[in-house]
């Protein structure tokens, strides 16, 4: 457990861990960076097969993670490889992780830069990538998955009125033509 302070972990392995919530690295009330670090084959019941808020009040944990491989991560539940409230991933690897809702990343706030995704599996939703509670959040969410090609994201909420392909959204916005949102 990493608790209430500011830590680097730089250039490390996890790689066969287990636990109940958070397989590989559970962070509790910090500033976390990660960088340069593989994950490999760690699993949780619960959430975070890697990385994982472990502690009662997780939005106040805030994780940076650079440079860095999950690979065959697993969890139970949530987030095969990540499940946190606030996370930022940059220029990381994610690659046959999975887990019931986020293959990949299961989180509240995540920000995801020039990071790779292959071969994840949620079995619910959200393959790659679960963002908790995004419909309740915004009264529209705009998610355009290569503007070049429409592409619908896998929601229950796809069938009901006010979703539309992106590429059409954006024809249809550039023409001048009114959308209902």
């Amino acid at each position: 457990h990493v608790f209430n302070i500011k830590t680097k972990i730089i250039r490390s392995y996890f790689e066969n861990n287990s636990a109940i919530h958070s397989g590989g690295l559970s962070v509790r009330v910090s500033n976390v960076t990660v960088a340069n670090s593989n994950f490999t084959d760690n699993s949780a019941v619960h959430g975070g097969g890697a990385i994982g808020n472990g502690g009662k009040n997780p939005e106040k944990v805030y994780v940076e993670i650079k440079y860095s491989n999950f690979d065959k991560n697993h969890a139970n539940n949530y987030g095969g490889a990540l499940s946190l409230e606030r996370v930022l991933v940059d220029n990381s690897n994610f690659n046959n992780n999975s887990a019931v809702f986020g293959g990949a990343i299961y989180s509240i706030s995540p920000k995801v830069i020039s990071s790779t995704f292959r071969n994840n599996n949620a079995s619910e939703l959200g393959k790659d990538i679960f963002v908790k509670d995004l419909s309740n959040e915004y009264d529209a969410v705009f998610i355009g998955l290569g503007a070049q090609k429409s592409t619908m994201y896998p929601l229950a909420e796809n069938n009901t009125n006010g979703v539309y392909k992106s590429a059409d959204f954006l024809k249809a916005y550039n023409e001048g033509k009114f959308i209902k949102i």
